[in-house]
């Protein structure tokens, strides 16, 4: 007969023979070595893949005060990124009923990210709404376990810096609520600044556009979509083949700054900066022509006063035409630019070649003749009426000692040609009108009399007077007959 104990004490003999049953350890999921941050800087965001819950071991979740900071380094301000719990508000129920498959978690954006959206919620990606307001995410559950990825794009103040940051994880484990403080822990990390290229501005040129700079710049590297503007100016795309931009020409140096935003993501982009300052390039003002002494024609100009740097080692050129269009034109003048000099002025000797009517002058700067011509220059006129003078009567009288004493009074002629001289015809009647000419020195031109002792006695002279100009671009003077009659 068998004993209705038998199967018991069987089975008090196989626990005593092999010991206690084992228990499957309890492993905790909400750790730091599932905590996962990558960098993605070069497309502007950071990429966080943080476990959220488990509902097989010890029924983990997150409580607020969950999130992911960052600071510049060796600054002290902390910046909020991202705050993420399993509960949509404070104190709120983290322990979901219901449904394995799916999770939900609530999150909000910080100052810290300009743009923050999950990674494989259920539904599709969703954009988080800025702290307070959380939004809710849904993820699935897997193996009993959900992570929840986020693509946190920073804020543009911390492109290009090099950064630390945190991840605060505030685990509640065995739906205690609270969780004791010593789940908690913090994931710390560095991430390095991705470079951006500056702008390398070349020297200014002459534009083809008269009055203008051209300024270029290059930049080593840059994505589709990068912008610029030159000071408060519209923002222009950015390629390798635009034109040049320009920059009209002023009488002082002038500073431009050039911004260059590079395209980071469509949410940020990172601005870089360079300046270009352009010499100053003074023009001729009040640029005259007045008349001179003696039918000559003075030609002057100011120029303003400017600090380095500023355009030198050329000169300014006059011309002169007989019409405004300067159909003929003539060089007059070149004259070496000084930049310690603010007037001009120059003798243009029209009295010479004789110039009547209207005359033009214009003037330019010859640094910039190979690309602007005479197209920025300025110019001038004035009336010139040349007339030679010459002697309009004379008289003779015979003085003591067989002295005889010529006089004479010019005309109203404007013009007296260097090297012009008064000439003087004695005849000898008494010999046939045998003629003399002499050339009278030139303190009796400038006195108007010229006395001459007579030798020969018992002789009859009469005279005739006249001017030669010193240039061969006036006529010379018919002799003019000396009045008083014959000298004896």
């Amino acid at each position: 007969m068998k004993s209705k104990f038998l199967p018991v004490f069987l089975f008090l003999v196989v626990v005593s023979l092999c010991g206690s049953l084992p228990v499957r350890a309890q492993m905790s999921f909400i750790i730091n070595t599932n905590v996962t941050v990558e960098s993605h800087l070069s497309e502007g965001y950071i990429s966080l893949k943080i476990p959220m819950y488990e509902n097989e071991s010890l029924d983990e979740c997150l409580r607020s005060g969950s999130g992911f900071v960052v600071n510049i380094q060796n600054d002290p301000i902390t910046l909020v990124c991202l705050l993420f719990q399993s509960s949509k508000a404070d104190g709120g129920e983290a322990f979901q009923p219901g449904s394995d498959e799916k999770y939900k978690i609530w999150v909000a954006k910080g100052s810290g990210a300009c743009r923050v959206v999950t990674s494989g919620a259920v539904g599709g990606d969703i954009a988080i709404s800025t702290s307070p307001t959380f939004t809710e995410c849904e993820f699935e559950v897997e193996n009993h376990k959900v992570y929840a990825t986020f693509l946190i794009y920073l804020s543009e103040s911390l492109l290009g810096r090099n950064i630390d940051y945190k991840v605060y994880m505030v685990p509640d484990k065995n739906n205690d609520s609270a969780g004791p403080p010593t789940h908690d822990f913090t994931v710390t990390g560095s991430l390095d600044a991705i470079p951006y290229a500056t702008p390398s501005i070349g020297s200014p040129v002459f534009s083809e556009t008269p009055g203008f700079y051209d300024a270029s710049f290059t930049i080593a590297s840059f994505k589709e979509g990068s912008t610029y503007k030159w000071d408060d100016r519209n923002s222009r795309n950015y390629s390798t083949n635009l034109p040049p931009d320009t920059f009209r020409i002023k009488e002082s140096p002038q500073t431009h700054k050039l911004s260059f935003s590079h395209k980071v993501s469509d949410w940020q982009k990172y601005t870089v900066s360079a300046s270009l300052t352009l010499p100053a390039y003074q023009q001729p003002v009040d640029f005259l022509a007045t008349d001179s002494v003696n039918g000559d024609t003075k030609i002057s100009w100011k120029i303003a006063s400017s600090s380095d740097p500023q355009q030198t080692a050329d000169q300014f050129e006059v011309q002169r035409s007989s019409d405004s269009l300067f159909s003929v034109a003539t060089t007059i003048k070149k004259i070496d630019y000084n930049k310690n000099l603010t007037y001009y002025t120059f003798i243009d000797e029209t009295s010479k070649e004789n110039i009547n009517g209207k005359l033009w002058y214009r003037i330019r700067r010859t640094k910039s003749e190979l690309k602007w011509g005479w197209a920025v220059c300025a110019k001038t006129s004035i009336v010139k009426s040349m007339t030679h003078r010459y002697i309009d009567s004379a008289q003779v009288v015979l003085l003591e000692n067989n002295v005889a004493r010529i006089t004479w009074d010019y005309d109203q002629g404007n013009i007296w040609s260097e090297n012009s001289v008064v000439m003087l015809e004695r005849y000898n009647i008494t010999n046939g009108g045998v003629r003399e000419v002499i050339t009278l020195p030139a303190d009796s031109v400038k006195n108007r009399s010229y006395s001459e002792e007579l030798l020969l006695m018992c002789n009859k002279f009469t005279y005739k007077i006249y001017i030669r100009p010193g240039s061969v671009k006036y006529s010379a003077q018919e002799p003019v007959s000396v009045t008083g009659g014959s000298i004896v």
